[in-house]
């Protein structure tokens, strides 16, 4: 799979210190600030909102470290 980046070409892949408003099929939606990528794995810092889980302690807040796979979710950059 590929990164899907609201305003650029599939596959781009998103710019690490970027922040990004994550829609994700199972986490929910997030704003983040982006810490690392690996392939299709991203590890996001999250600034507003808070990813969700199916146990509510698994639910990522504020401040907390979340990872994204790229097949999951789509970025749009905020700035």
């Amino acid at each position: 799979m590929s990164w899907k980046i609201s305003g650029q070409p599939d596959g781009s892949l998103p710019v690490v210190g970027q922040s990004y408003r994550v829609a994700h099929s199972r986490k929910g939606t997030f704003t983040g600030t982006l810490k690392s990528v690996d392939g299709e794995w991203a590890d996001f810092e999250i600034t507003k909102g808070r990813a969700q889980a199916i146990l509510p302690e698994n639910e990522v807040e504020t401040g907390e470290i979340v990872t994204v796979r790229d097949s999951l979710c789509h970025l749009t950059a905020v700035s």
